[in-house]
């Protein structure tokens, strides 16, 4: 279900006091930034923002997503195939999302993967040819070299009736992690959804 602007307005705000706390003394839970390239009929890069506890970062292995407080922050994704078609897909109206996030895997005291439900639905926009009016998920998914989906799939009759297929259209298997220098971390976040919400804006304005 998309996030409503009030929603948003909140999670910004709540981003921003963050940032103001951040400021003021020591972080007590890092951003980490996702980089994904894909294989497959459609092709796809982009990047995620998550965050979560730096304490989860002592221990390598499997941490789940609740214990560490993890919540997924940010996707974009840019989408093209053969036809040729293209598409520009952001996230921001399903994230922020931290029931989505099932657990992350810790390496040499940094992030190495992120397992999560499938997230979504978000239709591109700006788009051209064949990809666009269609619907959207995002799925992280443990794996080799910690894989991103990108499902698509059908609108029966309408938004509310929005399923995505079986299996997914788009596989990234060159996924890297990396932690965000702060405090730029929290800017990066508000600014990628202070962007989706006025997008969204002049779009009902339109």
């Amino acid at each position: 279900m998309a996030m409503s602007d009030r929603t948003l307005r909140m999670s910004l705000s709540a981003l921003a006091a963050s940032a103001v706390l951040m400021l003021a003394g020591p972080a007590r839970a890092g951003i980490w930034s996702s980089d994904y390239d894909p294989i497959g009929s459609i092709s796809f890069n982009g990047r995620a923002f998550f965050q979560f506890d730096d304490s989860c970062l002592a221990v390598d292995g499997f941490h789940s997503a609740s214990t560490c407080h993890t919540v997924f922050l940010s996707a974009t994704a840019e989408i093209s195939d053969a036809s040729p078609a293209t598409g520009h897909l952001d996230f921001a109206p399903v994230l922020p999302n931290s029931a989505g996030v099932v657990d992350i895997v810790i390496f040499n005291h940094a992030l190495a993967g992120v397992d999560t439900s499938l997230i979504g639905f978000v239709f591109p926009g700006p788009c051209t040819g064949d990809l666009c009016g269609t619907p959207w998920w995002i799925q992280f998914g443990s794996g080799f070299e910690d894989p991103v989906f990108l499902f698509t799939g059908t609108c029966p009759d309408g938004p509310s009736t929005c399923t995505p297929s079986t299996f997914p259209q788009g596989i990234a298997t060159h996924v890297t992690f990396a932690r965000v220098p702060e405090p730029g971390a929290l800017g990066l976040i508000l600014g990628a959804l202070g962007a989706g919400w006025l997008a969204r804006r002049r779009k009902s304005a339109a």
